[in-house]
C-alpha cells in the first residue's frame, strides 16, 4: 500500500471511531456512571450507519484507549458508555476543532462537524417546507391556537429574534431567516396557521448552543402552546 493509501485508511478509521464516540458521548454523558446508562450496538449502528463488524472494531479501539467502557453480553455486541476521558476528548474536539486531539486529526473533526451541520440544515429546511405533524419530532398535533390579542406581541418577538440571527453559525443564518419569514407570514395569515410547529422546531434545532436565541424561540413557542421535548 502507498503512503497516501495508508493515510486515507487511517482517516477513514478515525471518521468511524469519531462518529461512534460522538453518539455514545451524546447518549450517555449526562449520567456516565449510571449502571443503566449504556448505548446499545443497535442504536449506534442505526445512528452512524456502521455495520456490526466495523462497529465492534471501533468499540474495541475506543475501549482500549479508555474513551468508552464496554459491558459484554453473551452472543451480542457489547453495550457502551462514555468515560471521563472520552468526555474530555469530545469536549476538546468540539471546542477546538482546528486542533488535533490525542486520537483524532483536526481534519476528521472538522469534516464531521460540517457534515452534521449540513444534516441539521437540510432537516430544518425540510421542517419548514412540510406541515405534517409526523415530520415534527414531538408528540403534538400540527395545528396551534393562540389569542388574537397576542398577535402584535408575537410579531414584535419575531422582529427581536431577527436581530439575533447573526449570533447563529453562518451556515444556519439563511435557514433562520427563511423560518422567521414563514413564521411571520403564518401569524399574519387570516386563516388558521398550519406550519408554525414545524418552523418553531426547525428554529429551535439550529439554535442549540445559543442560549439567548433558544430562549427567545422557546418564549414564542410558549405563546402557541408548543413544547420542545429534549
Amino acid at each position: 500500500m502507498s503512503n497516501e493509501t495508508d493515510k486515507q485508511y487511517v482517516i477513514d478509521q478515525q471518521k468511524k471511531r469519531f462518529s461512534v464516540l460522538d453518539f455514545i458521548w451524546k447518549d450517555t454523558r449526562q449520567q456516565p456512571q449510571s449502571s443503566r446508562n449504556y448505548s446499545t450496538a443497535k442504536e449506534i449502528s442505526s445512528a452512524t450507519g456502521i455495520d456490526d463488524d466495523e462497529l465492534f472494531t471501533a468499540l474495541q479501539y475506543l475501549e482500549s484507549e479508555g474513551l468508552i467502557e464496554l459491558m459484554q453480553h453473551m452472543g451480542q455486541l457489547p453495550y457502551s458508555r462514555v468515560t471521563h476521558s472520552g468526555i474530555v476528548e469530545m469536549e476538546s474536539a468540539i471546542t477546538n476543532p482546528n486542533q488535533d486531539t490525542n486520537h483524532f486529526f483536526s481534519s476528521v473533526i472538522i469534516n464531521f462537524i460540517e457534515t452534521m451541520n449540513q444534516t441539521n440544515i437540510n432537516a430544518a429546511r425540510d421542517a419548514i417546507g412540510n406541515i405534517s405533524s409526523s415530520q415534527v419530532n414531538a408528540p403534538v398535533t400540527n395545528t396551534v391556537s393562540y389569542s388574537e390579542s397576542d398577535t402584535s406581541e408575537i410579531l414584535q418577538a419575531i422582529a427581536e429574534l431577527r436581530q439575533q440571527v447573526n449570533t447563529l453559525a453562518e451556515e444556519n443564518q439563511d435557514v433562520a431567516i427563511d423560518a422567521l419569514d414563514t413564521l411571520e407570514s403564518e401569524v399574519k395569515s387570516p386563516t388558521k396557521p398550519t406550519k408554525v410547529k414545524a418552523v418553531l422546531f426547525s428554529l429551535w434545532g439550529i439554535a442549540q448552543g445559543i442560549a439567548s436565541f433558544t430562549n427567545a424561540v422557546t418564549s414564542i413557542a410558549d405563546r402557541f402552546g408548543v413544547k420542545f421535548h429534549q
